[in-house]
């Protein structure tokens, strides 16, 4: 009896033994686990950018004469980038915004879609303020850029912070063929000039017929204003395809009709005409 009592001690003994360092095993897998998801979490924090920004990028004519432009970064993935077609007179043809993946992008295509005309060309791609960059860019990019660095970095003092910019040339046509559209517009241009000049003359002279009580000069007003309205718009329709340089001698085409009407502000609408060809001539 005593020896079963002694053994069954035993057996006791030696199970509380085995709780206790299970027990023990247990607490020190937790004890460690905050200090393994601390390295973890080190692993996957961004590295600052230490590289020298870098952009290069091309452009193609596409079948419908438009421009597509792709190109390849270090900048982080997820970057986005604008992308920008001006003609050498800084006159807008179209933009795109796209965002760098696998360190590539693209962008386009650029222009009318009736297709651009034989001209030079600047293609112009930047990078937004980093405060509309995704958090991800930011956090390797800097909030403020700050960590940009190299010849394509470009300081904003509007927004305190760093940017990035680069422009490259692209021509349409050959060097003879930009010429000729250049003077095609140029004549077009002075045949327009002359139209507007002569139709200002005559919409001047309707003021005498205008705001009378008198039945004939008010029909002899009316009849000039038929004859002449469609010839307004006529020079409008054939301004609308001269480049965006015109814009603001083709809005003031919109007050022609006006000035070669019966209403009783037509003589302003005629001053406002003229004085913006004068502006257009100089």
């Amino acid at each position: 009896m005593q020896e079963g009592g002694v053994f069954m001690k035993n057996i006791i003994c030696m199970s509380l033994l085995l709780v206790l360092g299970l027990l023990f095993v247990s607490c020190s897998d937790e004890s460690t686990a905050p200090e393994q998801s601390e390295v973890q979490n080190e692993s996957v924090v961004a590295q600052h950018m230490t590289e020298a920004v870098s952009i290069e990028a091309k452009a193609v004519l596409t079948s419908e004469g438009r421009v597509s432009v792709s190109g390849e970064s270090n900048l982080p993935d997820g970057t986005a980038l604008m992308v920008s077609l001006i003609d050498e007179k800084a006159e807008g043809h179209g933009q795109d915004e796209t965002s760098i993946s696998n360190g590539q992008f693209t962008a386009g295509p650029l222009g009318a879609k009736s297709g651009l005309k034989p001209a030079r060309y600047v293609i112009n791609i930047t990078m937004p303020m980093p405060n509309f960059q995704p958090e991800h860019v930011k956090k390797i990019i800097g909030d403020k850029g700050q960590y940009l660095i190299g010849s394509l970095v470009r300081r904003s003092d509007i927004s305190d912070s760093n940017n990035v910019e680069i422009s490259f040339s692209f021509n349409i046509g050959s060097v003879q063929e930009i010429k000729e559209t250049e003077t095609i517009n140029q004549r077009k241009r002075l045949g327009l000039y002359d139209s507007v000049k002569l139709l200002v003359e005559q919409g001047r002279s309707m003021q005498a017929y205008r705001n009378s009580d008198d039945i004939s000069l008010g029909r002899k007003c009316g009849e000039m204003m038929h004859r002449l309205q469609p010839q307004a718009e006529d020079i409008k329709e054939k301004a609308s395809s001269l480049p965006m340089r015109d814009l603001s001698f083709k809005s003031s085409l919109w007050q022609l009709s006006k000035c070669v009407s019966c209403r009783s502000n037509a003589l302003e609408a005629c001053d406002a005409v003229s004085d913006e060809l004068v502006e257009a001539t100089q």
